[in-house]
């Protein structure tokens, strides 16, 4: 009998080798003679005369095939949106409520909205903290240009520090001479 935590196969199936499942789809592919799915994606994604949104699709469908591997996909956008040069937070905030109402009302796809309203949000605290930031220094700058730090209080001398204090004291130090 088992006990919990320890396996029946304790070397386990040995590396890189296919599951029954999987050996039987592609034993049925071979019979049948069709080519690995993941080789097609990728014949297609190679051919230059595709499509571009074809070819990446194929590499989006191929890309569990090759964990390792990074491809490219592209990104279009049907139109151009004119992103004007902030000069204000507010209006930032206000490019960001038209971006919001265009996406709602079907005229930018969702996730380019996303990536656009991501961007700017990325300015907006970016100018945040900047802001902030200015706001202390302004505010240590009008403080006293000299200041007083004073220590009081800690703990109480012990005895023991009495004795080696006065120990310390210059002309009781062992062997020191007076010039």
């Amino acid at each position: 009998m088992f006990q919990p935590g320890q396996s029946g196969n304790p070397n386990g199936r040995p590396a890189g080798s296919a599951n029954k499942i999987t050996s039987e789809v592609f034993r049925v592919f071979k019979e049948r003679g069709y080519r690995h799915p993941a080789v097609y994606c990728a014949e297609v994604y190679e051919d230059q005369t595709q499509p571009i949104e074809r070819r990446d699709q194929m590499a989006a469908v191929a890309l569990p095939w090759f964990p390792k591997q990074k491809l490219l996909l592209h990104r279009f956008v049907e139109q151009t949106i004119q992103v004007p040069d902030f000069k204000t937070i507010e209006e930032a905030q206000d490019f960001q409520k038209e971006i919001a109402s265009r996406a709602a009302a079907g005229e930018l796809e969702l996730q380019t909205s996303l990536d656009i309203s991501a961007l700017v949000g990325n300015w907006i605290r970016s100018r945040q903290v900047t802001i902030e930031l200015d706001l202390k220094v302004q505010a240590q700058r009008s403080l006293a240009p000299e200041q007083l730090i004073r220590i009081e209080g800690g703990l109480p001398r012990t005895p023991r520090h009495e004795r080696n204090h006065a120990a310390h004291q210059w002309g009781s130090w062992p062997g020191w001479r007076d010039p």
